[in-house]
């Protein structure tokens, strides 16, 4: 073995590999400390070793001659075991004076380290800890590693790791470990990598208080392995695209790309939605954040099988997250696995629509007929008219946007709701927000409303060109997709006629009567479960629901005169929709006075009499 310190001249590696099986190189700095420290390893015994005991390791080269290693040479404490159990077993007497060269030299380097890690973690002791720089001897590469808490928790095989120094313009020194994680990207499965940091710390530290540390170092070790293969079985499960509830906090990504980190910025944001969890079309749209997949995995291409061929150890370390779109805050997101539900459908909801029984029966016709059909009847113009197409147009609050929502849980679809503010004002952005919607929607064979949508329906004029192009715009789009659509509108006397040949069903509705009035009253009274149904009788809802309120005014109502029950930690009663109504009566009232507007409020006879009914169970005791 030769040793060359800085002041020799290293000698070529063809002269080094005739005379010596390793060299030693060391580099001083001013100080005498080592600067840099590394082994030239020409011996073929060696390299023999090292080829089939460790294969291959991070940053070196075993098919190389010479192989060079780096202080603090981790593969050969890593596998020094492994090596003198190779050494033991070889029957040739040179090749183990080869390694044994190897494994002194080296035991001799490290002897202070190895010293360090055998008394404060071979020996077992009840709290194994060790000194930041010592850190690396417990991150072999393969070794399970663990960080993060609750829903964040993730599990990882060690790939890599590096000391980072920092400095002024670097940040404070730490560790950074690597490791991987089995995820899918919407095509095919594979391993992200994620990268772990922990800070530089003085004297030593318990292994189990790191931020990222060995997972047979938790003290809680089984049950994380237990909770994390049944969550890496979820997580295949959702492979493809799902539609699910999310409630929690999740990390969204922003609507415009940063220029300078050539990304979409992301934030923590609470979400309580309905979601769709589809990494592929999350690769499509947010394609600089995309899943990256730097080696691929063995596993079957089919996805969403919780009996593919994976082992309980590809469970373990399966992504804590997946990608997805909140269809009610309209954002791309990162969802916890854990936090994904499936959805409740309102089994009822259709069903407790509010409008004439015929007219039911043909919508929920129409639209089963339409997602259950394998018909490929096209217009004379290919991939025209293959659309089905609603209108419901009426006073506002009695029912046009629930009809959607109930045809959408009658059949299990996602709803994709969209209003004349989020497709923007120019018909550039108008056009190029609805085509982006509308094939996340066809994609996903979810139903889109599009409320409120007067702007787009409105008879063209020879006086606003703007508005011409939007309605021109959105009629092209409609004649196009391949979708079901419902439209609400509470303008249908500006309707433009253009629109009645690409209409499947308009239907109008009405003023709620007294009946529906009374059936909304106790629907909602019901589902606060604040109430006590003795004293709710049908005499007295039939009472209440004389006040000319549309639907949505009788929820909010409700929904008020709950929170005020609550905040007094008693049963909703009269005296609480009391003070509601008469505080809405208010409102009306000078609502009224100032638009004059037939639609809004109630009239003055019905005014003082929801004014009276109010009065008269402002102090009321049931007995």
């Amino acid at each position: 073995m030769k040793v060359v310190e800085r002041k020799e001249e290293p000698a070529s590696a063809e002269s080094n590999e005739s005379v010596h099986a390793i060299v030693s190189y060391k580099w001083y700095d001013r100080g005498g400390e080592t600067e840099v420290s590394y082994l030239e390893i020409y011996s073929q015994y060696i390299l023999e070793a090292l080829r089939t005991v460790i294969e291959s390791y991070p940053g070196n080269n075993f098919d190389a001659c010479p192989v060079y290693l780096y202080a603090p040479y981790r593969p050969l404490f890593h596998y020094r075991k492994e090596l003198k159990e190779y050494v033991e077993a070889h029957e040739n007497q040179e090749a183990k004076l080869h390694l044994l060269l190897l494994l002194q030299y080296f035991n001799k380097e490290l002897e202070q380290s190895i010293k360090t890690h055998t008394a404060q973690v071979e020996s077992t002791p009840a709290e194994p800890s060790l000194p930041y720089r010592e850190l690396w001897m417990i991150f072999p590469v393969g070794v399970l590693i663990v960080s993060g808490a609750g829903d964040d928790m993730q599990v990882s095989e060690c790939t890599d790791l590096e000391y980072v120094e920092g400095g002024l313009f670097g940040g404070p020194p730490q560790l950074k470990v690597w490791g991987k994680a089995l995820t899918h990207d919407g095509t095919s499965s594979g391993y992200i990598q994620y990268c772990y940091k922990q800070s530089q710390y003085e004297g030593l530290k318990e292994i189990k208080k790191l931020s990222v540390l060995p997972l047979k170092f938790h003290p809680r070790k089984d049950q994380i392995r237990e909770k994390l293969i049944a969550r890496g079985k979820k997580f295949w499960s959702l492979t493809g695209m799902h539609y699910r509830y999310y409630k929690g906090l999740t990390t969204a990504l922003g609507h415009e790309i940063d220029r300078r980190e050539d990304d979409y910025p992301t934030e923590d944001m609470m979400i309580d939605s309905r979601i769709i969890v589809d990494a592929k079309m999350f690769g499509v749209v947010k394609a600089p954040n995309r899943i990256r997949i730097f080696e691929k995995h063995k596993s079957p291409s089919s996805f969403g099988d919780e009996k593919a061929d994976l082992t309980d150890d590809d469970y373990l370390v399966c992504d804590r997250r997946v990608p997805g779109f909140s269809l009610f805050d309209k954002r791309w997101c990162w969802f916890y696995v854990d936090l994904i539900d499936e959805i409740k459908f309102d089994a009822d909801a259709f069903d407790s629509l509010h409008i004439p029984p015929d007219r039911k029966h043909l919508v929920r016709a129409l639209v089963q007929d339409y997602v259950s059909s394998d018909d490929d009847f096209d217009d004379l113009i290919q991939g025209k008219g293959k659309g089905l197409v609603f209108v419901l147009h009426g006073v506002p609050g009695v029912g046009k946007t629930y009809t959607a929502e109930a045809v959408a849980d009658d059949i299990q679809r996602p709803l994709y709701i969209l209003n004349s503010g989020e497709l923007g004002d120019t018909p550039q952005t108008v056009e190029t927000n609805l085509v982006a919607a509308l094939k996340l929607s066809t994609a996903w064979k979810a139903i889109v409303l599009i409320d409120e949508a007067d702007v787009f329906l409105e008879q063209r004029t020879s006086q606003d060109l703007t508005r011409n192009c939007l309605v021109s715009l959105f009629l092209r789009h409609l004649e196009y997709y391949k979708g079901v659509m419902f439209l609400t509108t509470n303008r249908i006397s500006s309707f433009d006629l253009a629109f009645k040949s690409r209409i499947h069903l308009a239907l109008k509705y009405q003023d709620l009567d007294q009946s529906q009035k009374e059936s909304l009253w106790d629907q909602f009274l019901k589902r606060t479960k604040n109430i006590d149904e003795t004293y709710w009788t049908e005499e007295l809802i039939k009472e209440v629901s004389t006040a000319r309120l549309n639907g949505r005014q009788i929820k909010n109502a409700v929904r008020t005169s709950n929170t005020l029950a609550r905040s007094k930690a008693t049963k909703l009663t009269m005296e609480h929709v009391g003070v509601v109504l008469n505080a809405m009566n208010e409102f009306e009232d000078d609502l009224n006075d100032e638009t004059q507007d037939p639609f809004l409020g109630t009239s003055p006879t019905a005014l003082r009499r929801l004014s009276m009914l109010g009065r008269a169970y402002s102090f009321p005791e049931k007995e």
